[in-house]
């Protein structure tokens, strides 16, 4: 029978070591995992600060409010705060997540709220290509729809939507440890 491990040592250490006189063994990621994850954690959080900082300053404000504008979900945006002030909300929830992200070696919930912001962000982003006229377009030699350049450019964010997601789940793991 397992014996009950005291909460109040540490979630990464083996709560029976092996053996009479055994040292606790800590159960640790081998150094390419953890190393590969801060990598991954701070691309995203340098991506969502370029990004945020783009928006904010108003660079692009004009430039996407006809995918705004075409979105039910953020079209509401404009109307209730303006294409300015709305751009600068938009920009400072990147920032924000962004900000929560390098904070990731200090404090793994504020992390986790980066990484669920992040998401959000890029899910958002990819639901734009599909209320987007003309993202796609139809070839009579494939059978699928292939990207315009206005399609690409939403496509892109698969790569950080799936990177946020993976550490929206690692944080969520290291979480519940």
């Amino acid at each position: 029978m397992h014996a009950r491990r005291d909460l109040s040592e540490p979630a990464f250490v083996s709560p029976e070591p092996s053996g009479p006189g055994a040292k606790p063994i800590l159960l640790r990621a081998p150094l390419r995992v953890v190393l590969a994850g801060f990598v991954v954690r701070y691309l995203l959080a340098a991506t969502l600060s370029g990004l945020g900082a783009l928006i904010v300053s108003g660079a692009v404000a004009d430039a996407i409010q006809p995918i705004v504008d075409g979105s039910p979900a953020l079209s509401w945006l404009y109307g209730s705060l303006g294409v300015t002030l709305a751009a600068r909300v938009a920009g400072s929830v990147a920032l924000v997540a962004a900000l929560l992200l390098f904070l990731s070696p200090v404090s793994r919930p504020l992390a986790f709220a980066g990484s669920l912001l992040a998401v959000g962000i890029f899910a958002v982003s990819l639901s734009l290509a599909v209320t987007t006229p003309g993202c796609f377009v139809t070839m009579s030699s494939f059978p699928l729809p292939v990207p315009t350049l206005l399609g690409a450019f939403f496509l892109k964010d698969i790569f950080p939507f799936c990177a946020a997601s993976w550490s929206l789940i690692d944080l969520s793991r290291a979480l519940r440890r």
